[in-house]
């Protein structure tokens, strides 16, 4: 594991598919792509840096974490100048500082510090909004760190800096039975994360705790060594995990996943981070809470393919029909066995597969985002 550390994330991961033994040593795992925030658009026009959020890095007294992905959609103003840069800042946990004295780096003839924190990645210029690209930040988390997404919108006027779909994913060293992956894969699912700036209707916060009574019953019920009822069964299985993953383990895992997410600061650091409101001409104070707007989905927030939450019995006749097309059968469809088509990009199916993972909900992009390891890392 201490030399594999060393590698990319790709090359990682084509070293633990080399043999049985060393998959089973290294227990590599990813997990879901989860979203942090559905926008952050950002008008200070100036070539001062601001702090954006901190990064949900995974607790790395609970598991060893190989490599972090950053993932978000962004464009600046769309015309003239393109300015627009962000940044990975790393921090001391014990706020003691770095040797040396924090990292500067020169933007365009100005020396740029950041609090003394230590630049870990410095992206290129934004592009204009019609360019429409997806900026990916790789970053290799150390043990008493803190990481925090800085950005410069740049001066004269007019410059914003558009930040949109972002999420997190995390490459983790696990263990044998992946249960910090599927415990953060089951909170992904059950939709208890939600996206910081997403309003939380009351309706979730009592989901929130209903999910966790449940998760108290099943670990009172594994430790007393009953059996896990049928409905709390169906109920995992539909989050993505199977009666033979239930443990208390993985339980405490939900629990500790939650806890240490929920310690992350969800605001910004100072009251002078605005955001500009373009129907008012005014900058305005932000930050995440139950209050922050977000824009409805014009679809009714039906998520790209939630076929995967039924059992196959359950699937009307054509989609059916398609799972079949693309190799399921009732078995592999309920318990969520790998089989050869999601090792399989989008452009690497035929005209018939394809149009068989539209009827399921798909498009290229969620195909290409399909929670196996090979596809899930864009590396």
């Amino acid at each position: 594991k201490h030399v594999v550390g060393y590698l990319a994330p790709s090359d990682a991961i084509e070293l633990s598919r080399t043999c049985k033994k060393i998959q089973s040593q290294l227990s590599l795992a990813a997990t879901t792509p989860r979203e942090i925030l559905t926008k952050l658009h950002r008008g200070n026009c100036d070539d001062v840096p601001h702090k954006g959020f901190q990064i949900p890095v995974p607790s790395q007294e609970t598991v060893s974490v190989h490599s972090m992905l950053l993932s978000m959609q962004w464009s600046d103003q769309g015309w003239g100048n393109m300015k627009s840069e962000v940044f990975v800042i790393a921090t001391k946990n014990d706020q003691t500082s770095y040797e040396s004295g924090g990292w500067a780096f020169n933007h365009g003839g100005q020396i740029v510090e950041f609090g003394g924190g230590r630049v870990v990645y410095i992206s290129s210029i934004a592009p204009h909004s019609d360019s429409e690209q997806r900026l990916d930040i790789t970053f290799a988390p150390k043990q008493n760190e803190s990481y925090h997404l800085w950005y410069i919108v740049g001066g004269g006027g007019g410059h914003t800096l558009n930040l949109d779909d972002v999420k997190v994913q995390s490459l983790l060293f696990d263990d044998p039975s992946h249960s910090f992956a599927k415990a953060h894969n089951f909170l992904v699912k059950s939709e208890t994360f939600q996206p910081w700036d997403k309003q939380q209707s009351s309706e979730g916060f009592h989901n929130h705790y209903l999910l966790f009574t449940i998760c108290e019953s099943v670990e009172k019920i594994l430790t007393q060594g009953e059996s896990v009822s049928p409905p709390m069964i169906s109920f995992f299985r539909r989050c993505g995990v199977l009666e033979t993953d239930l443990s208390v383990n993985l339980m405490d895992s939900i629990r500790s996943i939650w806890d240490n997410d929920q310690a992350v600061p969800r605001d910004y650091v100072d009251d002078d981070y605005d955001d500009y409101d373009e129907s008012s001409n005014e900058y305005e104070s932000t930050e995440y809470d139950s209050q922050s707007e977000i824009e409805d989905n014009e679809d009714g927030g039906a998520s790209i393919g939630h076929s995967h939450h039924m059992l196959f019995s359950e699937l009307p006749n054509d989609e059916r029909g398609a799972a079949e097309m693309l190799g399921y059968c009732s078995t592999t469809w309920d318990e969520d066995t790998k089989i050869t088509v999601e090792s399989k990009l989008w452009i690497e199916l035929t005209p018939e597969q394809q149009r068989a993972a539209i009827i399921l909900g798909y498009d290229e992009e969620m195909w290409n985002e399909n929670p196996n390891i090979r596809i899930l890392f864009r590396w």
